[in-house]
């Protein structure tokens, strides 16, 4: 079928969202990259390259450096960061906030507080917040790759990963999951668990899980993961209860 529409900008969706409203619409979608204080579009996914968001816009910088802002290799994750290479594009600072101006905006370099990569053509990846992230027997893993994944489920409407404190130290990882509606699937978690130990490396797959009705939501429709309890009553489902299929 034929749609009048043409172009629309909208927040990210989950993967399995994507799908069913390419095919309900016939539209494609592209993922792009970009925030207000870079004039909102710092990369264009001009050839809709599945699982990128597209290359730096001609009129931006950008790089992805280590937590002492050295740029990293090619397909290294890092901090994403903008400069501007035609004036007014970036921000100036926050509005009566020369803390956070200073803490985000370095050298002419804006310090967006995302995780990404590039790869070998050019095309950025992103991978997340770095406030987002969870630190596990020494790794720094990112919820919203959990996520990522755990949303491409047909069942599963949203999920969202947190860390938890460990007895041994570091962090565990607790998956909530909100299932769709009429899912049909008898054991959820244990369908998630090994749907995650078949896509995500070992140290990325969550410990615990636990199923909701409903998640608490900001007014933009994003989790409010600070409500999220990270206590373990043990109603959980726990990765040691799979059993075989």
């Amino acid at each position: 079928t034929r749609h009048p529409c043409r172009i629309a900008w909208g927040g990210g969706a989950p993967a399995g969202i994507t799908t069913k409203f390419q095919a309900r619409f016939n539209l494609e979608v592209r993922e792009n990259y970009g925030m207000t204080e870079a004039s909102s579009l710092t990369s264009i996914n001009k050839d809709g390259h599945k699982g990128s968001v597209g290359k730096p816009a001609p009129y931006f910088e950008v790089r992805v450096v280590d937590g002492e802002g050295h740029q990293v290799a090619t397909g290294y994750k890092g901090e994403i960061i903008v400069r501007e290479l035609e004036q007014g594009l970036i921000t100036p600072g926050y509005f009566e906030d020369e803390k956070a101006s200073r803490e985000v905006i370095r050298d002419g370099w804006l310090f967006t507080g995302d995780i990404g990569y590039f790869d070998e053509s050019g095309y950025l990846y992103y991978a997340g917040r770095l406030k987002d992230s969870i630190r596990r027997r020494g790794e720094n893993i990112s919820a919203w790759e959990i996520e990522r994944v755990v949303e491409q489920l047909e069942y599963v409407e949203q999920a969202a990963a947190i860390g938890v404190p460990d007895e041994i130290g570091d962090e565990e990882i607790k998956l909530f999951v909100k299932l769709a509606a009429h899912a049909g699937v008898s054991s959820p978690g244990q369908s998630v668990f090994r749907w995650c130990q078949e896509r995500l490396p070992g140290f990325q797959v969550p410990k615990y899980l636990s199923i909701v009705d409903e998640f608490p939501m900001t007014g933009t429709e994003r989790i409010r993961k600070e409500l999220l309890s990270p206590a373990i009553s043990g109603s959980e489902t726990m990765v040691n209860d799979i059993t075989d299929p």
